[in-house]
């Protein structure tokens, strides 16, 4: 018998909404893949924000994302680097671009 616990996420992908589940020692992008949605990522590495998304609601551990703090306490996290910690966790999906414009833009001005 597993030990391992899971919550229910819910993701806006879109402007559609799923409840997925994803077990605490797996990333928010592992759950979303495994429950058979496609999420843009690049790196895997939680280093290129592509996997951005924005948290509504719940804790996470955000594990070892190098995103700045402004951005995270802005409710930017890189799903493939962010584990379950709650119930009631709310994403919004794809905020790469604006995610990356604060992460990497001032560099690129």
């Amino acid at each position: 018998m597993s030990d391992v616990r899971t919550y229910t996420i819910e993701i806006d992908m879109h402007g559609t909404k799923y409840d997925i589940p994803v077990k605490e020692d797996c990333t928010l992008l592992e759950g979303i893949e495994e429950f058979g949605l496609e999420v843009l990522h690049s790196c895997r590495a939680g280093v290129c924000v592509t996997c951005a998304a924005k948290i509504l609601a719940g804790e996470i551990d955000p594990g070892f994302a190098s995103i700045t703090d402004d951005l995270k306490e802005e409710g930017y996290v890189l799903t493939c680097s962010a584990y379950p910690r709650s119930d009631g966790i709310k994403l919004e999906m794809n905020h790469f671009d604006d995610a990356y414009d604060k992460q990497y833009g001032q560099f690129e001005n």
